[in-house]
């Protein structure tokens, strides 16, 4: 298994970092491979490399969750918080493939909902702006503030789900990122930018990488503590 460095920092930063190099990288191939244009639509960006690997990691977690709801994570055995996990994870799936429009567009080469128009909740002025506040508030708490309380004022359950200290690196790969994306769309980089200024797209790659390996540490990880500490107690609900 990578080593907790490679996993938390290096891969979600060299990814990142590479996709973010090819769109502004001036070269309209390098940039058409990370969010591809369309002549009949706006939104071609959902057939690239960026938005697929989005789709890729929230699918990644709900192959996680179900895992858990066949009763396989031995330290998490609700099933009602692997379903509910699940089904929230499923909606921003849903909400990043705009419920299959674009796929159907692409197929008929024809827009099913007119430019301007809603595709979903999430890209919906104030709503992004709240949801983003969430989000953020969100993320700060569980895997920034959360990995630092002592374990022994935690209750097992708690104690259980919370993130090493790891995460903290993730967020900071996410913010530099983040930063870069948009100082580069600032200064003109983006040349004909298939993103149409959604530079967030970047950010959220790393976002929800950060959600997929935390799972998976849950998962894995902490399968393996269950299995050589048996009389720890498990969860369930």
């Amino acid at each position: 298994m990578a080593s907790p460095l490679t996993r938390h920092v290096i891969l979600p930063l060299v990814v990142t970092t590479a996709l973010i190099a090819m769109y502004f990288s001036g070269n309209g191939w390098l940039q058409g491979l990370v969010a591809p244009q369309f002549d009949y639509t706006s939104h071609g960006r959902e057939f690239g490399i960026l938005e697929n690997l989005q789709h890729l990691l929230l699918l990644i977690c709900i192959v996680f969750c179900w895992k858990g709801f066949r009763g396989n994570v031995a330290v998490l055995r609700s099933r009602w918080i692997w379903l509910c996990v699940a089904v929230a994870f499923a909606f921003l799936l849903l909400e990043e493939i705009d419920y299959g429009i674009h796929y159907y567009e692409f197929l008929n080469r024809e827009l099913k909902v007119e430019e301007g128009q809603m595709r979903n909740l999430h890209n919906q002025g104030e709503v992004t702006r709240f949801l983003k506040r969430i989000e953020t508030a969100c993320v700060i708490a569980f895997f920034v503030v959360f990995p630092f309380i002592p374990p022994n004022r935690l209750s097992a359950f708690w104690s259980r789900l919370q993130p090493t200290r790891w995460f903290v690196g993730t967020c900071i790969v996410m913010i530099i990122c983040s930063k870069a994306a948009h100082l580069l769309h600032d200064l003109g980089f983006a040349g004909k930018d298939p993103l149409n200024s959604n530079v967030s797209e970047f950010r959220e790659l790393v976002l929800y990488y950060l959600f997929a390996n935390y799972l998976f540490e849950l998962v894995f990880r902490n399968n393996r503590l269950a299995t050589t500490q048996p009389n720890q107690t498990h969860i369930s609900v």
